[in-house]
């Protein structure tokens, strides 16, 4: 479950959870079967759905019918949306640490954190949490696109491809930054570098 944090003792307490009292830090979850769990709770009336529309560029190959690369692809989206969420909650904190605004002065910035302590712990775990979802969701998005790469083979050697509407599988001549799926006006600098590289 994601959440804002409205104040540092949540957040607290939310990391507390974390931690095993007599044997120290939970240890994490293997990442295949935290992978192969969350497939199996995809049900069919969950699947997201891509809505972009064929473009002129795009050399349509096929559509997606396996369910089974249906619910992976739905991974890649919450996944993603895994990692927006983080995002807010950093900037929750950052806020809460330099007092609802950022000083355009980034020596002004590194006095105030200098000064709270409490709170830059908080922004680094938030910052660790971040990575952590981040590093997944890019996981999950190249098995999610080597995958539709078995499936059709023909996009082995296609510097772009891309999903569209009604699941249907294209490649583009057109390899400039770009993709449909998401939207990256939404997304900080580094999550539009890490979609829009090769897939769009």
């Amino acid at each position: 479950m994601f959440v804002c944090y409205k104040n540092r003792s949540f957040f607290l307490a939310r990391e507390s959870t974390l931690t095993n009292e007599t044997n120290g830090p939970t240890a994490p979850e293997n990442v295949l079967g935290e992978i192969t769990r969350r497939l199996a709770t995809i049900a069919p009336d969950e699947f997201a759905k891509p809505d972009g529309k064929i473009e002129k560029t795009d050399h349509v190959v096929g559509t997606i019918m396996d369910d089974d690369l249906k619910r992976l692809y739905t991974l890649f989206i919450l996944t993603h949306e895994d990692t927006r969420k983080a995002v807010a909650r950093g900037k929750t904190i950052l806020f809460e640490i330099l007092g609802k605004r950022i000083p355009n002065n980034p020596i002004e910035v590194l006095t105030i954190l200098s000064k709270d302590q409490e709170g830059v712990h908080l922004l680094e775990k938030s910052q660790d949490e971040f990575l952590r979802l981040d590093r997944f969701s890019d996981l999950v998005k190249d098995l999610f696109w080597l995958q539709v790469r078995r499936r059709f083979p023909d996009l082995m050697s296609k510097p772009s491809i891309g999903i569209r509407e009604n699941w249907v599988i294209c490649w583009t001549e057109d390899a400039s930054p770009h993709i449909e799926i998401l939207d990256l006006n939404a997304m900080s600098p580094g999550f539009a570098e890490l979609f829009g590289q090769r897939v769009h």
